[in-house]
Order: C-alpha cells, then structure tokens, then sequence
C-alpha cells in the first residue's frame, strides 16, 4: 500500500508545478504590451512644428503622454547657422516640458530634445519654427504735399492741327473775293457803256 501512494502524489505535484508555470506564463505575455504601451511619447508642442511666427516665442513647451523625470531631459535650441541660444534648465510639469528662450532675431530655428519617462525609457525628438518679425514697428511715412494742378501744355499735334485747319478759311475767303471782283468789274463797265452812249447822243 505504501509503496503505491507515493507516485500519486508526485504525480499531482507535478501537476500543480505545470499549473503554477502556465499562469505565470500567462501572466508575463500579458503584462509585456502594457509596458511597452507605457513607453512616453511626444504629442505635440507650443509653438507646432513647422509654425511660422511674426514674434520670437517666449518659451517653447513640449508635450508627452507620460510623466516625465526632472533632472533627466535635455533641450537644446539652434538658429540657422546652427549656433545654440543659451537656455535655462528646462522644467518639468507632469507630462510637459518647458525651457524659457531668449529674444531672438527672425530667422528659423530648431529644437532638439531628449526626455526620460518615468518607466525609464528615453525619448527624442526634434521641431522646428521660424520668425518672420513682420509686425516689427515702421516708421509711419509723412504725406507728400499735393501738388498744385498744371496747365496743359499745347502739344506739336494740336499745332499741326491748327495748322492743317487754317487753309480752309483762304480756300472759303477766295470765291467771295472773286465775286466781289466781278460784280465791281461788272458796275465800272456797265457806267463806261453809260457814259459812252451819252456822249453819242451829243
């Protein structure tokens, strides 16, 4: 009788060993996705990337879906000839990021970061944006005096114009003057016939 028992009981030993390492196994594969979805990821920033703006940004804030650790994050911000603004320590809000920026001349600008989430696991990234300054204050212009109104001048072709009108009177000037002639000549001949016959007659 004894010696029978003793299989049986390591059989269910067994058993329960291969049961508790199925759950395990279970529980692992389930657990792993978690983690990994746990992992911080960039979701956006003030100013976006890509912005244009007319004003330098006082600051620039980057946005993550997990918390982030202080002390463990790096901004840092280049103009376009690559030369690094000098920033402050950036700080930590939660899952944002800020660091103040200082005033800036127009031009773009980039910025690189390198954050670590609370899981530990490192995130990097880089945005972009430029400064246009088109609302930079301008003088405001003096209004020109308005300029007194000139006289038209006679241009070359309303001289020839006139020029070209005026034979027209001559040509309307002569027939008169031929009428006039005619019935002149016709009275100095008709008073010679006159005086001719009344000398005749005597």
């Amino acid at each position: 009788m004894a010696s029978g028992t003793h299989p049986s009981r390591y059989t269910r030993l067994a058993t329960a060993r291969a049961v508790v390492v199925l759950l395990l196994s279970l529980l692992a594969a389930l657990l792993v996705p978690t983690t990994a979805s746990a992992h911080a990821e960039f979701t956006g920033s003030s100013p976006e990337d890509g912005a244009v703006l007319s004003e330098p940004p006082s600051s620039v804030e980057l946005r993550f879906s997990e918390p982030l650790i202080e002390g463990l994050n790096t901004v840092v911000v280049t103009d376009e000839q690559g030369e690094q603004l000098a920033t402050d320590e950036p700080e930590v809000s939660h899952a944002t990021l800020s660091v103040a920026l200082p005033h800036s001349d127009p031009g773009r600008y980039s910025v690189a970061f390198r954050i670590v989430s609370q899981d530990g696991h490192p995130v990097t990234g880089e945005i972009e944006f430029a400064v246009t300054g088109a609302d930079a204050t301008e003088p405001t212009p003096t209004p020109s005096p308005t300029p007194s109104p000139v006289p038209p001048e006679h241009t070359d072709a309303d001289g020839a114009s006139e020029n070209a009108s005026t034979p027209w009177w001559w040509l309307g000037a002569i027939p008169v003057g031929l009428a006039a002639l005619g019935g002149a000549g016709y009275l100095l001949l008709r008073r010679g016939r006159t005086s001719g016959g009344t000398s005749g007659d005597e």
